[in-house]
């Protein structure tokens, strides 16, 4: 598995921005508004670095617990993976349990994305690979 990013929650997305461009961060998109998750992302890269800046929109989002309660921090790894059905079944085998049913991601063109939680190391997601996706896609 690959790491395509590293998740932040914030309690506001642009003063999160601003500051990770401070640390040689540039957006690599605009603001997105995802409305199934209730949250604003952006994506930011530094060489080969990405991250997610996630701001829940208001109490109703199911990231708004994780931010009152951990606060402005990093909280996940996102991996990429080929065959994100397959690998959520080895990694229930090995004790992660998923926190949602795997779902399109508005930020990250609709491919699918799964969060799973391990008592060890906490959060991670998986995101499928474009490439895959589309070839599967493509198939049916």
């Amino acid at each position: 598995m690959k790491i395509h990013h590293i998740g932040y929650l914030v309690s506001d997305i642009v003063g999160g921005a601003k500051n990770f461009n401070k640390l040689g961060f540039l957006s690599e998109t605009d603001v997105i508004e995802d409305p199934e998750r209730k949250i604003k992302i952006v994506f930011m890269i530094n060489d080969m670095y990405r991250i997610e800046i996630i701001q829940p929109i208001d109490a109703s989002s199911a990231f708004y617990n994780l931010l009152k309660k951990y606060k402005n921090t990093a909280y996940h790894f996102c991996y990429e993976v080929d065959d994100i059905k397959k690998t959520v079944g080895d990694l229930r085998q090995q004790g992660y349990l998923p926190l949602q049913k795997i779902s399109p991601a508005v930020a990250l063109d609709n491919l699918p994305v799964v969060f799973l939680l391990n008592p060890q190391i906490g959060i991670i997601e998986l995101l499928e690979n474009k490439a895959n996706y589309e070839r599967i896609r493509v198939s049916i």
